[in-house]
């Protein structure tokens, strides 16, 4: 991550409650900051319920692990428990740095009592995927006084105060990269890759009338994902775990085209990912990628009707000047995004908080 900067901050304490610490993308942006400041000097604590903490990224030494009694994953008891340890074993900290809309609440109220000055980082508009009356309290967390830091424009501008923007991006991991055994096995066919996730923001839906009853000879479908199951297609689908930097780097690489489709997306990262290693995407105008998704130079980004994703993928496994062209704009754009650099800013924005 660099050299230790001369001047940054030693010894002051930033906490970061956390509902869970699994695989999730904006769970991997937290650790890697939380790494970046541990690294930098600050001493950083993480706090998570005990089972609800199994780790995909790796989290550095220098950050200490908090862990709350177990609470399980059933029900709103377990989860307000969940919140209730939180809230309790939040230490004295110079800052607490809230990331997500129910850890808002006991950070919120942890601060008022003199535990730490509240940050806000906020990586996604809540209130577009949370059904009622979460959907108030996702809102209302951004009315109550905090300081915020969100990670896109499309993000900032559905806040009241357009607070500071800090993009995410790429590690050094991404980059093009081809599998030698994928390849083989695709042999003469194309290959149309997707990140499965949480059916509850409509991305999962959209996908499965994409695919719906589409046949293509020599087209196979990857699907990457624990929760991925097979779905009812008449195309070929082969499906991968949870995987690691370096081995979805390969498959990224490997892939002929991104399909990423979403109604909202707070930054949307795995797009960018894929662009970091000069594959084309067709992506849905879901707010957060309009940072970096540039249709017709780094990708196809269209609307959400199905017939029209469909005809872009279409367009683009057929055009092969056009995907070349894509790809090429798509490694330029990858360049201008990194984690590092986010976490530059990020810890520029952390000293001006404390002042």
């Amino acid at each position: 991550m660099g050299r230790k900067a001369k001047g940054s901050p030693r010894g002051i304490k930033v906490t970061f409650p956390l509902f869970s610490i699994r695989h999730q993308g904006g769970v991997r942006v937290i650790i890697y900051l939380a790494n970046y400041l541990a690294h930098k000097g600050w001493k950083v604590n993480f706090i998570a319920p005990k089972d609800r903490f199994s780790p995909h990224y790796p989290i550095s030494e220098g950050v200490k692990v908090i862990l709350t009694p177990k609470v399980g994953w059933v029900g709103p008891l377990s989860h307000f428990l969940a919140l209730f340890y939180l809230f309790l074993w939040i230490p004295k900290s110079d800052l607490i740095i809230a990331n997500f809309f129910p850890t808002f609440y006991p950070s919120y109220l942890r601060s008022r009592l003199g535990y730490g000055r509240l940050l806000y980082l906020i990586q996604d508009y809540e209130p577009r995927f949370c059904k009622f009356p979460l959907s108030l309290l996702a809102s209302f967390s951004y009315k109550l006084k905090s300081s915020q830091i969100v990670v896109s424009s499309w993000l900032g501008s559905q806040l009241r105060d357009s607070p500071p923007v800090v993009n995410p991006g790429t590690t050094a991991g991404f980059f093009p990269d081809k599998s030698e055994d994928l390849l083989r096995e695709k042999e003469r066919g194309k290959s149309v890759l997707y990140l499965w996730s949480s059916p509850r923001r409509g991305r999962v839906s959209i996908f499965r009338e994409v695919i719906k009853d589409w046949r293509w000879d020599d087209l196979e479908l990857w699907i990457v994902g624990g929760g991925a199951v097979r779905p009812r297609t008449g195309l070929k689908v082969r499906l991968f775990p949870l995987l690691n930097e370096d081995d979805l780097r390969k498959v990224y690489s490997s892939a002929d085209i991104l399909l990423h489709l979403s109604p909202y997306e707070g930054f949307g990262l795995p797009p960018l990912e894929a662009m970091a290693c000069g594959t084309p995407c067709v992506l849905t105008d879901s707010g957060g990628v309009r940072d970096y998704a540039r249709d017709g130079y780094n990708c196809l980004l269209v609307g959400r009707e199905p017939l029209r994703i469909r005809e872009a993928i279409e367009k683009l496994l057929t055009d092969d000047p056009l995907r070349e062209r894509l790809a090429k704009g798509a490694l330029k754009t990858a360049t201008r995004f990194s984690m590092e650099k986010m976490a530059r800013e990020f810890e520029r924005l952390l000293q001006e908080v404390i002042g």
